[in-house]
């Protein structure tokens, strides 16, 4: 009876997908990252407490005593457990390129846009575009499903839901330091004082195959597998234009290994720009 009670257990666990989650904390903090399982946050749109699978998080080091001005770096995970139902993007390749900007269309609050406007003056941006596929993806589509095969007609909006998700949370952690500083300025706050802002990447992570299916120049269309996919979130304003990655499961310790060299690149940038 023991024996079979802990058999359901187990299964119950691998079907609930507390194993890719926990998979997904592990590889990030081996990457130094603070990670948050099960992290609540106010939805954008509604102010509801909403939760999302994983939150990993990189902070600036502080730039001077006098003025502890922090960057936060985040990665906002939503973790998708269905083994026998691949993940499928749509690409045009006439519009590939559109998008590849993921630094500058990522979420990020106010206070960042003169930092990123100044890191493309600098060149930083360009180089770390050519350093790290995640900071300038080259193929990114403008659809997502999640495959259920068998029941061609069933609709299926697992992929809407994980994308929303992953970017409502980024956005949230974006609009919380906004807030945050509109309180500062009411209060007339000196400017030497502690502050912080936020560039956050939202990122679903699967344990089934990526499929990326697209129609090329010729009119040709191709279905290739890829451990690392990206798609186009447009529906979550005023943030309407972000690429977001989807990552199997097998390409973990690479996509974590780039997201913290992605996020170390971007808080000494911003100690440079803040020193």
């Amino acid at each position: 009876m023991e024996n079979s009670l802990k058999s359901k257990v187990k299964e119950w666990i691998e079907s609930q997908g507390y194993p890719l989650e926990m998979l997904v904390a592990r590889e990030f903090l081996v990457n130094k990252f603070a990670v948050d399982q099960s992290a609540l946050y106010a939805d954008p749109e509604t102010g509801e407490a909403r939760e999302i699978d994983v939150v990993a998080i990189k902070w600036s080091a502080d730039p001077r005593p006098t003025h502890s001005w922090k960057l936060r770096v985040s990665w906002h995970i939503e973790c998708k457990s269905s083994k026998d139902k691949p993940w499928v993007v749509t690409i045009l390749e006439d519009e590939k390129d559109q998008y590849r900007l993921s630094v500058l269309t990522a979420i990020y609050s106010q206070s960042c846009i003169l930092f990123l406007a100044k890191g493309i003056a600098r060149r930083w941006v360009e180089e770390a575009f050519r350093d790290n596929p995640l900071l300038s993806p080259r193929r990114v589509g403008t659809g997502l499903r999640r495959a259920n095969l068998g029941k061609p007609h069933d609709n299926d909006d697992q992929a809407y839901k994980a994308v929303m998700s992953a970017t409502k949370s980024a956005a949230a952690a974006a609009r919380l330091f906004d807030n945050i500083e509109e309180q500062r300025e009411k209060a007339e706050r000196p400017i030497t004082d502690n502050g912080s802002s936020s560039i956050a990447f939202p990122t679903i992570v699967v344990d089934s195959p990526i499929f990326e299916y697209s129609l090329n120049a010729q009119g040709e269309f191709t279905l290739v597998e890829r451990e690392l996919s990206w798609a186009l979130c447009r529906n979550l304003e005023p943030f309407r234009l972000t690429p977001v990655p989807v990552v199997s499961k097998n390409y973990l310790p690479t996509f974590t290994k780039l997201a913290s060299d992605a996020s170390n690149y971007l808080c000494n940038a911003w100690l440079e720009d803040h020193t």
